[in-house]
This record gives C-alpha cells, structure tokens and sequence, in this order.
C-alpha cells in the first residue's frame, strides 16, 4: 500500500505539472507566431472551459469516490459497469449541450463581448465556434480521468495525459509554424487531440473495469445513492471556479483583446506556483484527517507547523524572486521587451496573491480535514459578493494593474480571515507560533535578502549572466527561508547526518 501511495502520487505530480511546464515552454512560442491578441483568446477559452465544466456536477469526484468504495467493499463487477454507464450517458448530454450551447451564442460573444484590434471579428467568431467543439468533446475525459483514478491506475492515467500534453504543445507550434499561424488553426488542432484524448481516456477505464456478464446498463436507482455527495462537491466547485473566473470575464468585456492578452500571459506565470501548492496540500490532507481523528494533539501540531514551514519554504523564494524580478524574468522568458514592460506589475501582483494564498492554504486544508470544510467556502462566498463591484469599480481606471491588486486583497483575506478564524476553533495555542515562526520569519528574511540583491543588480547585462543572476539570487533566498524555519531546519540536519553518519538527530519532526 505504501508503496502504490508513493508511485501514485508521483504519478499525480508529473501528470498535473507537466502540462504547466509545457505551457512555459510553448507560450512564448504561441505568441510569437499567433500575436499577444490571439493568446487572449487563448485565455478565454481557459475561462469559458472552467465555467462549462460545471457540468460536472461533481460526478467525477463521486466516481472516483465510488470506484475506490465499491474495489474495497468487494461490490460485484456489475455494478461498477453499469455506474460509470448511468453517469456516462449524464456526462456526454451535458458536454455536448454545452458545446452546442458555445458554437450557437459565438456570433453573439464575438460580436457583444469581446474587443480585437487587429483579429477580425469572423476570425474571433470562428474561434469562439472551434471553443464549443472542443468543449464537447474535451470536458467527458475528466469524467473517464475520475473512474481510473478510483480504480488506483493514476500510473497509467498519467503516462497518457503527459504524452498528450506533448503532443498538444508541441503540435500546436508546428501547426502555427509550418501550416498556418493563426488561431483557428490553434484551436482546430485542439479540437483534434481534445478527441483523441477523450477517447483514449474512455479505452482506458473500459478496458480497466472487471469484466462482468452482460452488458453495462444504465440505472437510474443508482443516482439514488451518489447524488447527496455529488450535490456538496458541485456546490463548492460552483463558488471555486466562479470566484476564480469572474475577474476575467470582466476584463475581456472591458479591456481590449490585446490587453487581456497581457493579463492572460501574467496569470499563466502566476499560476505555476499552484504546482507547488496543491501537491503538498493533497498529501497532507489524509494525514490531518488521520491525528485528528486519534486526538492526537502533540504530533498533530507538529506537523501542521512542519507543513506551514515547508510550504513557506516552497512558495515564498519563488514568490518573492517573481515578485522583484518579474521584468527580468517575463523578458527572458519571452524574449519580448514590450511584453516584459506592459505586464511585469501585473505579475508582480497577481503572484503575490497566490503566494498568499499558497501560505494560507495548509490551515484552510486542515479546517477541511478536521471537519470544517465550510470556512473556506462562507470566506469564498464573502470574496465573491465583494469582487464584482470592486472589479467594476477598479478595472475601468486602472486596468488589468487594478484587477491584479484585487486578487491580492482577495488573496490576503485567507491569511487574516479565514486562518484566525481556524484557530478559534482549531489549534489555538498554535495561532502565533504559526504566524511568527512558520511564515512571519522565513518571509521578512526573504524579503531582506531580495531587496539587497535587487538593489545590487546592474542593469544591461546579457541573458546568461542575469540568468545566472537569478538563479543565484533564488539559491540564497530558499537557504535563508530554510534557515528561519526551525522544524524544515532541524529536518534537513537530520537528513544530513543520517546520510553522512547514519545517526539521526533528535526532535526531528513528526512524519
């Protein structure tokens, strides 16, 4: 079991990163070829995608539930077929309605909602046409992705999505870059691997099930018993993906294509710290979930503690360098001086919000382990009443710089809301060694340190050598964070003369 946790989860990190690293590769190489407006629809289909896959209704999360309930129970292999048909049959109406729902109201968007400079309104249209398609054939392999992953086949889940990951990025530059580089052929060849996807996804959990006699059927008694779970996990993921949604489709209403455009490349840099974060928040979940249950105070401190020192560990240096060197950073990376000019604040500002928000999340998780899991919700209700007008109010003054420093009081109300407010509950004798020790310290250290560097960094130097500079400059920023986090401190002395010595010392943390 050990064993099969470890190459699961390994499987789960490198099958959800290594489409963000794809993106960081490729992006730059999109723009290129497509111009900074046609990855602004780039960007909006991401949104458009996160709001029809509503649809699921949290029917992926209860197959996943359900597969891995009904393998332990020792359910018949019949009832397992015939539960992925019964929401089969629901998910597949759902996708195509709303994709059919997409290419009917494109003349509409294009034409209402959506402001291009030099991308003519039918190229726009025919975009937001090819968006529908590949919604409807897209959205189902979640569904397909959620029954293997119940199964315990995230090996081979993940084996799948890394190679169509590739082959999505890299066939999309050689698309724009030999046949056409414009964004219907972008998104046309999305449509294609988006097929491809979803049918290899929907091979693999058929061919994985238990073989049965007679064919899968679908049932309506059985909705009876998975429709309560599925209810709870939707309502959250409606509040989730609308408070993150919201702030773009207001941007692309009111700022120009191009602008959106810029927003859109700031937010796909941002976004690669989430790659840190949600990997650690899942591995801890069960083990929160596991002392709390022991009553197990001591070593249930000790960790949550461990946990918050390593996440400021893992977020705030990265946070930080992007932070202060977001010009430097968005130029190598995109080899563009004007893009690099027009949106390094924005960076700046939206990954200050993540990384609040990344050093946030290992209480908000532990609310939701302890069994609380309504705190982050009421607080995401909360911040979405506030956005809309704030984002009204703020956008059409300062631009796509306003709606980046909403994010970060957004992001700022989990580190001094939701979190004092799990501590009255949970952990109170904890609340300030959690604020100075675990993320107080490790930050101001890393704020002195890229403050100093940043100071001493001589302008005009070529590409390797700021390259270099950075890398540097990150090396002593995450050693200054080790160094201020007592208990990621005495565990890396720990792991060091265990390999060098083979003694262990003492006071090491919990694990």
């Amino acid at each position: 079991m050990v064993t099969l946790l470890k190459r699961n989860t390994i499987a789960n990190l490198i099958g959800s990163n290594w489409p963000s690293l794809m993106g960081i590769v490729f992006v730059p190489l999109y723009i290129k070829f497509m111009g900074i407006e046609s990855y602004g629809l780039v960007g909006l289909f991401a949104t458009v995608t996160s709001l029809f896959s509503l649809i699921d209704m949290g029917m992926s999360t209860t197959l996943n539930r359900e597969m891995a309930r009904m393998s332990i129970h020792g359910q018949e292999d019949r009832g397992q077929r015939d539960l992925v048909r019964t929401l089969e049959w629901i998910y597949w109406g759902l996708s195509l309605s709303a994709g059919i729902i997409m290419v009917v109201a494109a003349p509409s968007i294009a034409q209402r909602w959506i402001n291009p400079k030099n991308l003519s309104p039918e190229s726009v249209k025919h975009a937001l046409q090819l968006m529908g398609l590949i919604i409807g054939l897209y959205l189902p392999s979640s569904f397909y992705q959620g029954g293997l992953m119940g199964m315990q086949r995230q090996v081979l889940m993940n084996t799948a999505l890394v190679v169509l990951a590739t082959v999505r990025g890299l066939g999309a530059v050689l698309i724009l870059w030999r046949v056409s580089p414009t964004i219907e052929a972008f998104f046309l060849w999305q449509a294609v691997v988006s097929g491809a996807q979803v049918c290899i996804m929907m091979f693999l959990l058929w061919k994985c099930l238990p073989r049965s006699h007679g064919r899968p059927r679908f049932k309506r008694t059985l909705l009876a018993g998975v429709w309560r779970y599925s209810a709870y996990v939707s309502g959250s993921s409606v509040v989730g993906v609308l408070l993150a949604q919201t702030d773009k489709i207001i941007l692309v209403k009111i700022l120009s294509l191009e602008l959106f455009g810029y927003y859109t490349l700031a937010w796909t840099l941002a976004s690669a710290l989430w790659s840190i974060i949600v990997p650690i928040n899942t591995a801890l979940f069960p083990q929160f979930v596991q002392l709390h249950e022991r009553r197990d105070e001591r070593n249930l401190a000790n960790l949550f503690h461990h946990a918050s020192q390593v996440m400021s560990v893992a977020v705030i240096p990265i946070g930080i360098l992007l932070v202060l060197f977001s010009k430097e950073i968005l130029f190598l990376w995109t080899r563009n001086p004007l893009i690099a000019q027009d949106t390094h604040m924005i960076v700046s500002l939206l990954v200050f919000g993540v990384m609040l928000n990344g050093v946030s999340s290992v209480p908000g998780y532990a609310s939701s382990a302890f069994g609380w899991p309504q705190l982050g919700m009421y607080v995401n209700i909360g911040q979405a009443i506030f956005l809309i007008p704030a984002m009204l109010l703020t956008v059409p003054r300062f631009g796509a710089e306003g709606a980046a420093a909403i994010c970060v009081v957004l992001n700022a109300t989990y580190l001094f809301v939701m979190v004092p407010i799990m501590f009255q509950r949970y952990l109170g004798a904890e609340k300030w060694k959690f604020f100075l020790n675990d993320i107080g310290c490790p930050f101001a250290g890393v704020v002195v340190i890229g403050m100093i560097l940043l100071g001493l960094f001589p302008g005009g130097l070529s590409s390797p050598v700021t390259f270099f500079y950075l890398v540097g400059t990150l090396l002593l920023m995450i050693l200054t964070s080790i160094a201020l986090a007592p208990t990621v401190r005495s565990w890396l002395i720990n792991v060091l003369l265990t390999l060098k010595f083979g003694i262990c010392s003492p006071g090491g943390p919990v694990r």
